[in-house]
């Protein structure tokens, strides 16, 4: 009886090793062959456009507009930076959104940002803060290259709208013509606004110009 329940288990054990000898020979190292592919893949995107011989910018300060349009552009500079073991301007404060150093706030080293590792420099800024040039220039290289995304102002305000369904607009029974009709009434200066000029707060306009039309212009 010992020998018969041997004989099954050494024949069972023996039908594992085959299988699991031909299943390798199909699939070799799955994980390290599909490490592999990565790095072919990484390397083909780098060097697949032989014509474009334009230098690459390694630094690069990206203002990340609310409602434009941005998260998609982030991506792109997050791809690059990934790609290429770049090192991001990280926010530290986690009441906010991963994607978020500040909304009502610039760039403030040892207070919203994540330092750089030792023996490094930022080179990528791509998440949401207020715009300050000389904050910018405090913490990013001399050569970074300054990009920002702006939209349409109305389809910029009615995709707030959309996204973020905002009391001061739709709260208390209102609606978006209450609203329009006198905005001044229900925007809270002491809280942070979605719907009042976003765009130009972000882009560093202060809320007492946005009651002027001679700032704005």
């Amino acid at each position: 009886m010992v020998n018969r329940h041997l004989c099954v288990f050494v024949g069972l054990l023996l039908i594992v090793i085959v299988y699991l000898k031909t299943w390798s020979n199909i699939f070799p190292f799955p994980l390290e062959y599909a490490t592999q592919n990565l790095r072919r893949y990484r390397t083909s995107r780098l060097t697949s456009h032989p014509s474009l011989t334009g230098e690459a910018h390694h630094h690069i300060a990206y203002l990340k507009v609310h409602k434009t349009g941005s998260s998609t552009a982030q991506t792109l500079f997050m791809r690059y930076g990934m790609d290429r073991n770049l090192t991001f301007v990280v926010g530290n404060n986690k009441s906010w959104f991963p994607n978020i150093i500040s909304l009502n706030d610039t760039v403030i080293s040892g207070y919203n940002i994540i330092p750089p590792p030792h023996g490094h420099h930022y080179d990528i800024l791509c998440f949401h803060v207020v715009y300050n040039r000389s904050a910018f220039e405090g913490i990013m290289p001399k050569d970074t290259k300054y990009i920002g995304i702006v939209r349409e102002p109305f389809l910029q305000f009615q995709s707030t709208l959309r996204y973020f369904n905002p009391e001061t607009v739709f709260g208390d029974g209102r609606n978006l013509s209450t609203y329009l009709k006198s905005p001044k009434l229900f925007e809270n200066p002491k809280e942070i606004s979605f719907t009042n000029n976003r765009m130009a707060y972000d882009l560093d306009s202060q809320p007492p110009c946005f009651s002027s039309m001679i700032p704005l212009k």
